[in-house]
């Protein structure tokens, strides 16, 4: 009995290691794991116009997750004139439904500067940007697509000031934005005398918050040392930037630090703008927000920090303030290249070319992709490279644009030479 079951143990084995070689001789059977077979089911149709408007059950969706909830995050690839509208057409949904501010990755002085222009009715911000000069001074407004945005958040907001909230650390060109406010500042010889040394370095070396020697640094901030409250504040802003910019510009140190700053400093600017408007309108306002793909990102950003998207998330649960992630992305197209003052080919942020998330948008020219509903159903042992993990896990929504067009530039954007 017992050589008999042990017979027929083998017969099962030898079976059963026969099965991928019959298989084999048949006709070849073409496995999709379902996990990958449900982000095609999640996909939702979308449709945009030429302007930016959508329209579809997918339209639908993000527009009623964003009024349920507080704050509205938009991370993007740069520099595409296509993500802009959509945004500015997701903007015009969400500002009758409470969203008063837009939460910007500019820096805060220069964020107030930028409001102050529009309101002023003195010159358009286009015509700004277009002084020679002054094109590279605002990060991100360097595109008429960027700048109408910002026009139209103040537009459309009821509020007479204070709508735009800059979080992130000054622009590495925004001296000629921030000498004039320094020399406002001065009180004393020292003082002037500072102002005026950022002033001329500024106006020689367009990247002069960047590239300035530590010890012309050291020297503004010894001289407002004991100056008004807003002076020294405005000094520090310059330090810290200077230092956030320093691995990159002058190669000063380590890399992660420095993104470790920068994202701290725009949680603190956050509350900082935050507190300063619940405490003055007499409720907790509602804001979208409009920044670079890693920086609205939940868990750790790309450069492994605790990201600012994140922040919001965790912050937001303990007021009870519900947040939605939508990355927006460009399938194919271009984008503006800073460097070579020319569109380049745009492809998506931060996904592999065999990403299953691109498989599951081919041939649609727009279309979003429900990643909550992903999420339940992603394992350890999910066949997903770690980017589409990544995303999957950072956003609520990937929203896919096929064949984007580049910013239009609203200035001759030609580096100066140094």
């Amino acid at each position: 009995m017992f050589r008999n079951l042990v017979a027929k143990a083998w017969a099962v084995l030898l079976t059963c290691s026969a099965l991928p070689a019959l298989a084999q001789s048949g006709e070849a059977i073409e496995k999709v794991d379902p996990f990958v077979a449900a982000i095609g089911d999640h996909v939702l149709e979308i449709e945009r116009n030429e302007a930016g408007e959508m329209a579809g059950p997918g339209w639908d969706v993000l527009r009623e997750r964003a009024e349920e909830a507080q704050f509205f995050l938009i991370g993007e690839t740069h520099a595409t004139a296509d993500i802009a509208l959509v945004s500015a057409a997701i903007h015009r949904a969400l500002a009758p439904k409470g969203y008063e501010h837009l939460v910007v990755e500019i820096g805060p002085w220069s964020t107030r500067f930028t409001e102050q222009l529009v309101r002023s009715g003195e010159t358009t911000l286009a015509d700004y940007i277009a002084t020679p000069g002054k094109q590279f001074t605002l990060p991100f407004l360097s595109w008429t697509e960027e700048i109408a945005l910002i026009n139209q958040a103040i537009a459309l907001s009821p509020h007479e000031s204070h709508v735009l909230w800059g979080v992130d650390q000054e622009f590495v060109a925004g001296g000629p934005v921030l000498a004039p406010l320094l020399t406002q500042f001065a009180q004393t010889d020292t003082q002037v005398a500072a102002a005026e040394a950022f002033a001329k370095g500024s106006a020689t070396n367009f990247a002069y918050l960047g590239a300035a020697p530590q010890e012309e640094i050291d020297a503004l901030v010894a001289a407002f040392a004991d100056g008004p409250q807003e002076a020294r504040a405005l000094v520090d802003a310059i330090a810290l930037s200077h230092r956030v910019y320093g691995p990159f510009v002058r190669g000063s140190g380590p890399i992660y630090p420095a993104n470790l700053e920068r994202e701290n400093y725009m949680k603190r600017n956050f509350i900082a703008h935050f507190s300063e408007a619940e405490a003055r309108l007499g409720y907790p306002p509602k804001a979208m927000f409009k920044f670079g793909g890693y920086h609205m990102e939940r868990g750790l950003s790309g450069t492994n920090v605790p990201s600012f998207g994140n922040f919001m998330m965790e912050w937001g649960r303990a007021r009870d303030f519900a947040t939605v992630h939508v990355m927006i992305d460009c399938l194919s197209g271009e984008a503006w290249a800073i460097q070579r003052n020319a569109p380049q080919p745009c492809s998506p942020y931060n996904l592999p070319e065999d990403s299953p998330i691109l498989a599951a948008l081919d041939g649609r020219d727009s279309g979003l992709i429900d990643l909550t509903a992903l999420r339940p159903l992603l394992r350890s042992d999910t066949p997903v490279d770690a980017r589409t993990r990544d995303l999957i896990l950072s956003y609520d929504y990937y929203l896919g644009l096929r064949d984007t067009k580049a910013g239009t530039p609203a200035a001759d954007l030609t580096f100066p030479p140094q």
